[in-house]
C-alpha cells in the first residue's frame, strides 16, 4: 500500500508537468523540463509521504556510523576511546 500511494504522488508530479506543458502549448522539450521538475519535487514528498525508502524497518540495519564494518577495528584507534553513537554529533 505505501508503494501505491508513493507511485501516486509521482504520477500526480508527472501529471502536474504534462498538464503544464498542455496548458502553455510547449513543445517537446518544455514538456521533458516540466515533467523532469514534476519528478524533481515529487520524489522526495513521495518517499516521506509514504515511508518508502528509509532506513526504518530494514532489515540487517545496524546501529551506529560503521555498521559493524569499514575500516575501523572494534578496539578503536587509540587506547581508551569510546565508540562514536549517533547521539554525540
Amino acid at each position: 500500500m505505501r508503494k501505491f500511494i508513493a507511485l501516486l504522488i509521482l504520477a500526480v508530479g508527472i501529471g502536474s508537468g504534462v498538464f503544464f506543458t498542455i496548458v502553455s502549448k510547449g513543445d517537446l522539450v518544455l514538456g521533458c523540463v516540466a515533467v523532469g521538475v514534476g519528478l524533481l519535487f515529487s520524489g522526495p514528498i513521495a518517499g516521506a509521504v509514504a515511508g518508502v525508502g528509509g532506513q526504518r524497518g530494514c532489515r540487517g540495519a545496524r546501529s551506529g556510523w560503521f555498521g559493524g564494518s569499514g575500516g575501523v577495528s572494534n578496539g578503536g584507534l587509540f587506547k581508551g576511546d569510546s565508540p562514536i553513537k549517533r547521539w554525540d554529533r
